[in-house]
C-alpha cells in the first residue's frame, strides 16, 4: 500500500511531495509545523490534516486569509483524490493511497467510483433541533464544531463508521452507546446513539450499495 502525499507547487512549479505519515500534519508560517510554508499570506498555524486509516480531513485554524478546497473556501473539508488545497499563493494537491501501491482513479472508495449512492441518516434526539435528520451521501461527512468537538462518519467497504477527530481544548469525546470511540473508528449499527458537542443522534443506515 502505498502512502497518501501532498504535492506542494507555487506559480506552477513542483516545489515538493510530502508522504502523509503521521495521523495529524500541521501547515503553517512559523518552525514546528509539519509543513512549513514562509509567506506572509499563510497563518503562522494555518491549518492540519487529521487522517484515521484511508480517511483524511483538513480543517482551517482560524487563518487570516482561509483556506480552500477546489477554490471553495472551507472550515473544514473530507479530502478525495485529486483535491487541491490553496493556502496563501501555494497549492497542495492531494493524492490518496490504496490497496493497489497505485493512485486511485478519481472519488471513490479504494479509487471505485460510487455508481449508487450510500446513504445512512442521523436522527437529532433533544434540543431545539429534535427530530431533524441528517442525511448522509458522501464518502465522508463531518459532524460538530471546529475548534471545539469534530467527528466523522466515513463510508467504507464494510459499512459506516464513526471516527473521532477533534476534542478541543476540553478534550472532548465522541460516544456510540455511551462508549468512546477509539482511535481507530467504531463501525456503526442500525440504532446506536452518537453523542457529538453535547448533541445526540440515531444512525440508521438506508442503504449501502456499492458497485464498482
Amino acid at each position: 500500500m502505498t502512502t497518501a502525499k501532498l504535492i506542494l507547487t507555487a506559480e506552477g512549479k513542483t516545489l515538493e511531495e510530502i508522504p502523509i505519515d503521521k495521523d495529524v500534519l500541521t501547515i503553517g508560517r512559523v518552525e514546528g509545523n509539519d509543513i512549513r510554508i514562509e509567506s506572509l499570506a499563510v497563518s503562522s498555524h494555518h491549518a492540519k490534516i487529521v487522517t484515521i486509516e484511508a480517511d483524511a480531513l483538513i480543517q482551517d485554524l482560524g487563518s487570516t486569509n482561509g483556506t480552500y478546497v477546489n477554490k471553495q473556501k472551507i472550515t473544514q473539508h473530507a479530502l478525495e483524490d485529486g483535491d487541491v488545497i490553496t493556502i496563501g499563493t501555494h497549492l497542495l494537491r492531494y493524492r490518496k493511497a490504496d490497496d493497489t501501491g497505485e493512485s486511485p482513479s478519481g472519488p471513490g472508495l479504494n479509487g471505485k467510483r460510487h455508481v449508487a449512492a450510500a446513504l445512512a441518516t442521523l436522527r437529532i434526539e433533544g434540543g431545539p433541533d429534535d427530530g431533524r435528520e441528517i442525511v448522509i451521501t458522501k464518502r465522508m461527512t463531518t459532524l460538530g464544531r471546529p475548534g471545539e468537538h469534530v467527528a466523522a462518519i466515513a463510508h467504507r467497504s464494510d459499512g459506516f463508521h464513526c471516527l473521532h477527530v477533534d476534542g478541543g481544548e476540553d478534550n472532548a469525546r465522541t460516544l456510540v452507546n455511551g462508549e468512546p470511540v477509539p482511535a481507530e473508528g467504531r463501525l456503526l449499527q442500525d440504532d446506536d446513539e452518537l453523542e457529538v458537542a453535547g448533541v445526540k443522534m440515531r444512525f440508521r443506515q438506508a442503504e449501502a450499495t456499492l458497485t464498482h
